[in-house]
């Protein structure tokens, strides 16, 4: 562990999770954020696949979140409005009227402590009291990274509360298989086990329909380039991906991401029922990675969660977390190798 920065006077320490086989995990406290995730390359050559800063000033309140945990609750909100046992609460509105990612109260912008500390795994705990950025409540969230000698990448999520309240975490990693992210994500092949895909409005919300069939999902069934899958609608309009897919319940793999030139692969399994893909399709002019503005699509966000907005859609999932009920998921990103 290693002291790196100070976020609104409160130290930011950077940990090393190393497997005897040569995988590595390197997390924030600030935001329980993944910073780097070394796995091989065809020729045994170890590079980061997680989008990543050497400067940990660029973490902080960055818009694109870069490997941080996302909560309590993931994506939009529209309005900002939730009714919760009859009672409607009023949230942070802060991306074209909605509530985003939870806003500034979020996961991603808090300062962890760690609960305990293994060779090869973490637990990052963190309390947030009733009523902070108007979610009911006192929250209490344990995030757990766990990294294998095989290459597994293991996610826990356990949160409790002592009131009724939202719920829907994830986490908000950028990969590009290469270790380059001066490159784009677009050579890289993209394989998903999907039933539907939710349609969104013009401001990213879902609009309560769920696409079951067309060009676009029957491509990225049967794995397809990314570049190749940008041609097909809605993607081709959106400018990418950023769209909120249901899983297929019956499939045990839910995501196999591959890069031919290095041959690394990452297959995703999950608790969660659905899932969002982002393909980094831009970025404001105060982003910046290692002194540079980023270049769009350099890396895919794949966010294991309740479907977006789920308060307001029936058949969307339930995100309401009961007082004295605790909420857990898992999510394993495992990397491998092409198949020659």
């Amino acid at each position: 562990m290693e002291v790196v920065g100070v976020y609104q006077g409160q130290k930011v320490v950077r940990y090393v999770l190393q497997t005897a086989t040569g995988y590595q995990l390197v997390v924030l406290n600030y935001g329980a954020t993944i910073v780097k995730f070394l796995t091989p390359d065809k020729d045994g050559k170890f590079k980061n696949i997680i989008v990543a800063s050497e400067d940990v000033a660029e973490y902080f309140d960055n818009a694109p979140k870069w490997g941080a945990a996302i909560g309590p609750v993931a994506g939009r909100i529209a309005g900002g409005k939730v009714t919760i046992d009859g009672k409607d609460y009023q949230l942070e509105q802060n991306l074209l009227g909605h509530h985003l990612h939870s806003g500034s109260i979020g996961f991603s912008e808090t300062v962890f402590k760690v609960s305990d500390l293994q060779e090869n795994s973490i637990t990052f705990y963190s309390e947030k009291a009733d009523r902070i950025g108007n979610y009911p409540g006192n929250l209490k969230t344990w995030i757990s990274y766990t990294l294998s000698d095989t290459g597994a990448l293991t996610i826990d999520y356990k949160i409790t509360t002592d009131k009724a309240t939202i719920v829907n975490p994830t986490n908000h990693s950028y990969f590009n298989l290469t270790g380059d992210f001066r490159t784009t994500i677009l050579d890289h092949k993209l394989q998903l086990a999907t039933k539907a895909l939710a349609a969104i409005d013009q401001t990213g919300v879902p609009t309560g329909e769920l696409v079951k069939d067309s060009a676009a999902l029957e491509l990225i069934r049967r794995g397809i380039k990314i570049s190749e899958l940008f041609q097909e609608e809605p993607f081709k309009t959106a400018g990418g991906i950023d769209h909120p897919f249901v899983l297929n319940d019956t499939a045990t793999i839910k995501v196999v991401l591959s890069e031919a030139t290095t041959g690394r692969t990452l297959s995703v399994t999950t608790t969660s029922p659905a899932m969002v893909i982002y393909t980094s399709n831009g970025y404001d002019n105060k982003t910046s990675l290692n002194a540079e503005k980023p270049i769009v699509h350099n890396g895919i966000a794949l966010e294991t969660q309740i479907l977006p907005d789920a308060i307001h859609h029936e058949g969307f999932g339930d995100i309401i977390l009961a007082a004295g009920k605790t909420f857990r998921s898992q999510t394993i990103y495992q990397a491998g190798l092409l198949q020659e």
